[in-house]
This record gives structure tokens, C-alpha cells and sequence, in this order.
């Protein structure tokens, strides 16, 4: 029986009713924009379809559902952020969603992104042809890194970063973020009044948080500082200053999400940082598995530092009452390509090829981390079979897009029974 995609969004979406009243109405509308953000929203059912066997996962005999994910991969999964210590900061370009990281198959990544790629040049209004290109370069570029990491070509800790293996747009981007001062973007965000902290400013992305909330997330973040030690340059102690309720993402939208702005204790202006403290809900491909549900923000933590190869400074996890909570930081370094910034068909291969060999590297880098004998390294699972594994990643994203648009047109057509069924009780 095929599934119902329409009502399986209303129940994945029926847990944030009764939250902020604006947030699910928010997000729906989003998604009923176009396919690529339908796609972003709705993970949920691609793990649906993953479990169910539409997705057709290659069987060899050998254990397929122990390595480490990410999950919920698509073109704005890979974006920019600030790593190393603040006397040496460098922008770097990799994955920075983590909120679906689970154990499973790596071709769950691979196939993913490359439904995403053929979305993603759909969206930017280029052809089928170059569709079908750019599935086969972020294959391609899967594979040609699995075996470059495996034979030692490439350190472990491989980056893509301004003036190394970046396509020019990815160059440019880390070089336009890299020239942002903290400072510059803390003033942006923040309004400052004599003799009083800093104070972020009210907008429709932050908004005032319920104060019954205010004292358990103020809680739960001098809990994360005090386990992570961070200190200002001064070597004085952070203390968080402010907290407003935060909006982003399209996936997200409908957690509780926070931000929190920390001051050094000293008050010196221009230090100040920037948490955002994103509720963590189990992976839904573990929902969809049955399987046994692990602290999902600390696996997400976990995962971010093993995969990124070099990450930021404040990647961590805390609780806020019994649920879990994944930390970061919100930073002047942080940005995202998306499928509108491709200037043609080549841009666009080129990026999505970049985009292939990153997941490669954080797939290698996580199986490093992983214990002996768990599972077998990305380059292993290709011996022998990498012409027959290409043209299965690249035939599954052009026919997992079309099953997306689909799936958006029938949802985008019943938009308003959503909104009521979902509205505000």
C-alpha cells in the first residue's frame, strides 16, 4: 500500500502543536514552497521510505546498518564555520547538520545527496541534463575521496578551506566570512545600553523567551560552560548575559531553540559570544527502525567532532530538564550555499563534487572513531563495484526526486487543510 505522505507530515508535525503557535505554520508554508525545500523539511519520510526497503539498499551478505551517519544530508547540510582557537581562527567549509546522526548505511548518505543534487540544480532552473551531471559528479567525488583517504593520499584531518580544495564560489564564501570580525557581528545582532550587558536584539528571528523557560535554559548553560571551560581571551569566565527564542532551519522549525549571549565576566566588550541550544529529538530513523533511542545531542556532538576533522571550540550537549539539547556556536564565520547561488550547470557540478568528497571524508573520519571490526571503511564498501554503485546513486537520485516532487505537489495542493489541521487550537 503506498504511503500517504500528506498525513505522514501531519503526525511527524503533531508533537510541536500546542508550542509557539507560529513555528509549525511557519514551517509548512516553507515547505510547500518548492521541492528542494519540501525535501529539507520532511527527512522523516525518506527514513519512512529507507526502512520500508523503496530505497532499495544493496544487500551483500555483509552487516550494512552499523555505520556511523549523518542522516538528514542535502546541498544546505554543508556549510562554513570557524575553527581553531581565537588567536588562530579559520574558516572551513563542511557538514554542520548532525540532527539526524544515527548508525546505519552509508549509502543512506550518499543516495540522499544525490536526490538533493538533482533537486538542487532543479531548483536553480538549470536542465534535466545537468541533473543527471551533477548526481554523477557528487558520486564520483564520494568515491574518487573514499579511496584517496583510504590509501593515505589525504590526511585524515583533509579540509576544504579558503585557498584549499574549495570551488571558487566555496572560496569566495570563506573568504567574504573570514573577513567579518566577531565584534562586527556581535554589534549587528546586539544593542548595547550604558552601564547594562548587551542585550540581543528582538526581531522575527529572536523573540522573548517564556520566563518560565528563562531560568532552565540560564541553568543548563552555566552547566555546558562549566564542563567545557572555555574562558575569554582575558581568562576571565563567560556568563550568559541574555536569551531569546530562536528561529531558523526548515527540518527544526517547531523545537525548542534557543539563544543564549555569553559576556566575559570582566565586561570587556568585543568577546562576547553567541550559543544556540537546539532541542534534540530522537533520529527518525531509529524511530522507524524500533531501535533502542541513545542521548540524541550528545550522539550529534559526538558525530560533529569526529566528521568535521577540525571543529569549533563550543560543539557540545546539555539538558534542559529531562530532554536533550545540542550546543553551538552562532558565529560571524558561519554561512551556507543554496541551489539560487549556482551561476550555471558548471558551478553547479563543481560544487555538488565538493560536496561528495566531504561526506566521503567525514564517512572515513567517523569509521576511524568507531571500534575495531564495527564496520568497514567507506573506501572497502567500493572494491570491485564502483562502476555498478555510481550508476545505482546516480539512477536513485534522479528517481528519489521525482517521488519529492511528487510528494510536493500533493502536499503544496492541500497547504490550507494543513495549516487548519495543524493551526493553532
Amino acid at each position: 500500500m503506498p504511503r500517504d505522505a500528506f498525513q505522514e507530515i501531519l503526525n511527524d508535525n503533531q508533537r510541536f502543536v500546542g508550542r509557539d503557535p507560529d513555528l509549525v505554520p511557519h514551517k509548512l508554508r516553507k515547505m510547500a514552497k518548492h521541492p528542494f525545500a519540501f525535501f529539507r523539511g520532511s527527512f522523516h519520510l525518506f527514513a519512512a521510505d529507507w526502512v520500508s526497503g523503496l530505497c532499495a539498499p544493496w544487500r551483500d551478505g555483509a552487516e550494512r546498518e552499523r555505520d556511523p551517519i549523518i542522516g538528514d544530508v542535502h546541498l544546505e547540510s554543508f556549510g562554513a564555520h570557524e575553527a581553531g582557537d581565537d588567536k588562530n581562527p579559520r574558516v572551513l567549509f563542511s557538514i554542520q547538520d548532525f540532527d539526524e546522526a544515527a548508525e546505519g548505511d552509508y549509502d543512506l548518505d550518499v543516495l540522499r545527496a544525490a536526490a538533493s543534487a538533482a533537486l538542487a540544480v532543479d531548483q536553480a532552473g538549470l536542465p534535466l541534463s545537468a541533473a543527471c551531471t551533477a548526481a554523477a559528479r557528487l558520486a564520483q567525488g564520494y568515491a574518487d575521496q573514499a579511496q584517496r583517504m583510504a590509501r593515505g593520499d589525504d590526511p585524515p584531518d583533509w579540509i576544504v578551506a579558503e585557498g584549499q580544495n574549495a570551488p571558487g564560489p566555496i572560496d569566495e564564501l570563506c573568504r567574504n566570512l573570514a573577513a567579518v570580525a566577531r565584534s562586527q557581528f556581535i554589534e549587528g545582532l546586539c544593542e548595547r545600553r550604558p552601564g547594562s550587558p548587551p542585550r540581543i536584539r528582538r526581531s522575527d528571528r529572536h523573540l522573548d523567551i517564556r520566563p518560565e523557560r528563562l531560568r532552565a535554559v540560564l541553568e543548563a548553560t552555566g552547566a555546558f560552560l562549566r564542563q567545557l571551560g572555555a574562558r575569554a581571551a582575558g581568562g576571565a569566565p563567560y556568563l550568559p548575559v541574555d536569551v531569546v527564542f530562536r528561529v531558523a532551519g526548515t527540518g527544526g522549525l517547531g523545537r525548542f531553540r534557543y539563544a543564549v549571549l555569553l559576556a566575559p565576566e570582566s565586561g570587556v566588550a568585543g568577546e562576547e559570544v553567541l550559543l544556540e541550544l537546539k532541542e534534540s529529538s530522537p533520529a527518525a530513523l531509529d524511530l522507524h527502525r524500533g531501535r533502542t533511542q541513545a542521548d540524541q545531542a550528545e550522539r550529534i556532538a559526538r558525530r560533529a567532532q569526529e566528521a568535521q576533522g577540525r571543529p569549533g571550540r563550543w560543539i557540545g550537549s546539555a539538558r534542559i530538564g529531562s530532554q536533550p539539547f545540542q550546543v553551538r556556536e552562532i558565529g560571524p564565520h558561519d554561512g551556507h550555499l543554496s541551489p539560487t547561488s549556482f551561476a550555471d550547470a558548471a558551478q553547479a557540478e563543481a560544487l555538488l563534487e565538493c560536496c561528495g568528497r566531504l561526506l566521503a571524508a567525514a564517512h572515513h573520519r567517523s569509521w576511524q572513531a568507531t571500534p575495531e571490526g564495527r564496520c568497514l571503511p567507506p573506501a572497502q564498501r567500493l572494491a570491485d563495484r564502483e562502476g555498478l554503485w555510481l550508476r545505482r546513486v546516480v539512477s536513485f537520485g534522479l528517481f528519489y526526486a521525482a517521488i519529492v516532487q511528487e510528494d510536493h505537489r500533493a502536499f503544496a495542493g492541500r497547504l490550507e487543510e494543513a495549516l487548519e489541521r495543524l493551526g493553532p487550537k
